[in-house]
Order: C-alpha cells, then sequence, then structure tokens
C-alpha cells in the first residue's frame, strides 16, 4: 500500500514536472505557432472536457531541439518575473540617451505638424465660410496684443 502511495506520488511529480517544462515552453515562445494553433483547436472542440496529458505532451514536443537559447529565454523569464515581484516593478535594459531624444523629439514634431495642419484648415475653413475676415489684420492685433503685454 505504501508503495502505490510512493508510485501515485512520483508520477503526480513527474506529471508536475512535465506540466511546468510545458507551461515554461509556452511562455517563453519555443512551442512553434502550429502546434498552438493546433492545440487551440483541439480545446475549442474538447469544451470543459479536455486531456491535459494532450495539451502537456503536445507542448513538450520537439523539446529535444531547444538549446541554449531557450535555457537564456526562460533564465531571463524567470529573473524578470521574480525582479517584479521582490521590487513591484519590472527590471529592463535603459534606453541610451539617444534613443530618448529622438522619441521625444520624433513625438513633438508630430503634435507640432498635426496642430499646424489643424489651424491651417481653422484657417482655410475660416476665410471660405467668412470672406469678409481679414485674417492679415487679426493677425496684426494678436502680435500688436502680445507686444503690449511683453512691454515692447
Amino acid at each position: 500500500m505504501e508503495n502505490e502511495s510512493k508510485q501515485e506520488s512520483m508520477g503526480e511529480t513527474s506529471l508536475m514536472s512535465r506540466c511546468a517544462l510545458a507551461y515554461m515552453r509556452l511562455e517563453i515562445g519555443v512551442v512553434p505557432p502550429g502546434r498552438v494553433a493546433e492545440v487551440r483547436r483541439y480545446l475549442e472542440g474538447a469544451g470543459e472536457q479536455f486531456d491535459g496529458r494532450r495539451l502537456v505532451e503536445a507542448c513538450l514536443e520537439g523539446r529535444a531541439g531547444d538549446g541554449d537559447a531557450a535555457l537564456e529565454k526562460a533564465m531571463r523569464k524567470l529573473h524578470s518575473s521574480l525582479a517584479i515581484e521582490a521590487t513591484g516593478r519590472r527590471t529592463r535594459k535603459k534606453t541610451s540617451l539617444l534613443v530618448r531624444l529622438s522619441a521625444t523629439l520624433l513625438g513633438r514634431l508630430i503634435v507640432f505638424l498635426v496642430t499646424l495642419v489643424f489651424v491651417i484648415l481653422l484657417l482655410v475653413l475660416a476665410q471660405v465660410l467668412m470672406p469678409e475676415l481679414d485674417i492679415y489684420a487679426i493677425r496684426d492685433t494678436v502680435i500688436s496684443e502680445v507686444k503690449q503685454f511683453l512691454g515692447k
């Protein structure tokens, strides 16, 4: 009786470790997309009752070819997950100053161009709808008010 309990426990441990390995392979993206699609089709047809061992085996097929790259991905994923739990934030490689600067400038350029197009369209629309409106007189008034405000 004790021997049966030990075998059952070892079988559960073996299944548990195989399930953990299958999940890890799925998380790091080494399970081929075709295999993932095949398993998803199986799950759609199976409904609530599915064969868990079949899912595990499907994710474990081809693992002999994983190699060092899969191990590196798994270690990085594990580190990232544990770092989030320990510090409450994700650790990542800092982006260089040049990349951040160029992204900021590009964002500002896009906002400027969109604003410019909006203002031009607004002025053209005002000119079309109200031909008696003198846009240049408004410009001169605004410029003189700004100069007066600045004390020039």
